[in-house]
């Protein structure tokens, strides 16, 4: 029984490893979209400044800003989606556990 008892520890050593992998990716997706979204509000607040003086490079940053929206929303719609896959693989692997830790109890 105590082979079983390691096995069963050593999964759920792995699974609660996983659960802790799947946190971090979804913490760094979330950082690159707040960095995008700086990136984002410093070339719309330089079109602002550079309207007047140089038309041509202010709307050099209009569409760079305009890149970076599209790029923030295809990041936000990869993490939601990303985030609902997260979600469901965390609850089979939550199931998984407490049924490790039932079988564990029972040895």
């Amino acid at each position: 029984m105590s082979i079983e008892l390691d096995e069963l520890q050593r999964w759920k050593r792995q699974l609660e490893a996983e659960k802790a992998e799947l946190d971090r990716i979804t913490q760094k997706d979330r950082e690159e979209i707040e960095r995008l979204k700086i990136r984002c509000s410093l070339f719309e607040n330089a079109v602002w400044s550079w309207r007047v003086t140089d038309p041509d490079a202010a709307d050099s940053f209009a569409n760079t800003a305009s890149e970076l929206r599209g790029a923030i929303h295809r990041k936000e719609a990869e993490l939601q989606m990303k985030s609902r896959d997260v979600k469901s693989r965390l609850h089979e692997m939550d199931r998984l556990v407490t049924t490790i830790n039932e079988r564990i109890s029972q040895l």
